[in-house]
């Protein structure tokens, strides 16, 4: 947790003048941006992997409204965290309110209701893997009662089947035997879909229609083997 505690306080210092300010941003403010991503990690903490060392715990001037309703109790979001430190930091979330004087704003209610923050911090058991690379077994005994994405449509839309997995040529742009002139027009196709950079892509077929569009990418990708009908996907950064 020390990374991402020195990182809030580094960058946005006129709001986290101290640790104390930044625990209460995790744990108390709704909408703070603060999650776990899918294995366990506070997002964007490029590595937690040292203890914080909080010294004494510092007493609340002002703390955000407790909420009756679990869906606006942002610290529920960050139990079972996995980051190094996690359980040290929401120790010392707690210890600061219990040090805060009962006049501050909305106090009270979090005072009253520390049982439960300190059940669901503390108590929660770290998030642990559920898979190894070797547990495909597992995985598709997961799964084996899931329901498919070809039946979400709400409106009763009846879909064709559809392989999820398939073959699809990939036409990688940038830094390759693509020319400059095809380039060109690959940027004018990444206009024209508002695409970003480096992790978007573009898929398409190779027909008439995108040929009266993008008649230099039809030419190359017709010209590198491509079939008429096929799909295709385009990568490219700027």
């Amino acid at each position: 947790m020390k990374n991402y505690i020195d990182t809030q306080m580094q960058f946005y210092p006129t709001i986290f003048h101290n640790p104390s300010n930044v625990v209460e941003h995790m744990f108390a403010s709704n909408g703070n941006g603060v999650s776990l991503n899918q294995k366990g990690y506070i997002n964007d903490n490029y590595g937690g992997l040292e203890v914080y060392e909080f010294g004494k715990p510092m007493p609340y001037k002002w703390i955000y409204p407790w909420s009756t309703n679990e869906r606006f109790q942002p610290f529920r979001k960050l139990a079972g965290c996995r980051d190094v430190g996690f359980k040290e930091t929401a120790q010392y979330f707690i210890d600061c309110i219990e040090v805060t004087s009962d006049d501050v704003e909305n106090i009270k209610d979090w005072k009253d209701n520390l049982h439960i923050v300190k059940d669901v911090l503390l108590n929660t058991p770290t998030i642990q893997e559920r898979y190894t690379i070797n547990d495909m077994d597992k995985f598709l005994d997961d799964i084996k009662n899931d329901d498919i994405t070809l039946n979400k449509p709400v409106d009763g839309t009846v879909l064709e089947e559809n392989d999820s997995v398939k073959k699809v040529w990939y036409f990688d742009v940038q830094w390759s035997d693509c020319p400059n002139a095809v380039e060109d027009e690959v940027r004018h196709l990444w206009h024209n879909y508002e695409l970003g950079n480096d992790y978007y892509m573009y898929q398409g077929k190779l027909n008439e229609e995108f040929f009266n569009d993008y008649p230099k990418i039809y030419f190359w990708l017709k010209h590198k083997g491509v079939p008429e009908n096929d799909k295709f996907i385009i990568h490219w950064w700027w």
